[in-house]
């Protein structure tokens, strides 16, 4: 029963990965440890829940540091990023479904045409940003989707 409940909150957690207002990764994380703790880690269960740890800790980086490399690369100033940051925030309670990468999205584009005045290097920037946080969605999803396997490999092989 409880592999049923555990496979259940993971497919949640995968599908909170693509709705920024669900931490996907964290349940993912967190039905993996409900599970060790009703099986008591069993023989693999330590190494695969510091597998599922690490998982967890590299996509919810790179979910966060990829966009902002993106930025970097395109020429983004730092307080341009800063500003985008805040306005991502701030957008993720006004619209909570796409408000943090639309309205991070605008504030670079806005912060980068302040400091060029040029509205096709500000635009090259936003494009990058976006490019960005879509390499950091999937690279969140692959780190979901490798949790979950360890998980399977866990249940299958203790």
């Amino acid at each position: 029963m409880e592999v049923l409940l555990v496979a259940i909150l993971m497919a949640v957690g995968l599908a909170g990965v693509l709705l920024p207002f669900m931490p996907g990764l964290p349940i993912i994380w967190g039905a993996a440890l409900l599970y060790g703790f009703a099986t008591e880690f069993g023989g693999l269960g330590v190494t695969a829940m510091i597998a599922i740890t690490a998982l967890a800790g590299m996509g919810i980086a790179a979910s966060f540091v990829l966009p902002d490399r993106a930025g970097v690369a395109s020429g983004a100033t730092r307080s341009t990023r800063l500003f985008a940051g805040v306005m991502g925030v701030v957008g993720f309670f006004v619209i909570p479904v796409i408000g943090f990468p639309l309205f991070a999205c605008a504030g670079v584009l806005l912060a980068q045409y302040r400091e060029t005045a040029e509205w096709d290097v500000a635009l090259r920037s936003t494009v990058a940003v976006l490019k960005g946080f879509g390499a950091g969605l999937v690279a969140e999803l692959s780190a979901g989707l490798a949790m979950v396997v360890v998980w399977v490999a866990w249940v299958a092989l203790d």
